[in-house]
């Protein structure tokens, strides 16, 4: 399966992509923020977010921060794939993007919160190095993992 990664840019896209993965979350990410438009908002100003594309059309997206300079952590705030294209490698590259960025800019980590029910991403995110640190509330759990030096 052919696969292009590329960075979206741009408030409406956001919001587009945010709508459109809305329910792939566990739980969906309308019941997690007040309002989807603001919260695209605030990902386009503060954020990066590239999306996986079959034959133009988007399949998947991962969006993240990196503005902790002191810990040098980068932290996924978002990765979502499509169902139909899930267990493919889409995840994988997104991954592999944000890492490639990450380590560019210096970065030695990467930080995430996941839904302790969420045992898809758990294992997703585990089979790429992540770690469990903490109980971060009563509904997610912080993992994190290192960053080696070269991809």
């Amino acid at each position: 399966m052919q696969i292009l990664v590329e960075r979206i840019n741009g408030t409406a896209d956001v919001n587009d992509i945010v709508k459109l993965f809305d329910t792939s979350f566990v739980p969906e990410l309308h019941t997690r923020v007040k309002n989807l438009g603001d919260y695209a908002r605030k990902l386009n100003e503060y954020g990066e977010l590239y999306v996986a594309k079959k034959e133009g059309t988007i399949i998947g997206f991962i969006s993240y921060y990196m503005n902790d300079q002191i810990t040098q952590t980068a932290y996924i705030s978002l990765l979502a794939v499509l169902p139909e294209y899930r267990k493919n490698g889409v995840g994988e590259k997104l991954l592999s993007k944000m890492e490639e960025h990450a380590r560019c800019e210096g970065f030695k980590k990467i930080g995430l919160e996941v839904d302790k029910n969420n045992n898809v991403a758990i294992c997703f995110y585990s089979k790429h190095g992540a770690k469990f640190i903490r109980e971060k509330s009563g509904e997610t759990n912080y993992m994190e993992m290192l960053l080696s030096s070269t991809s």
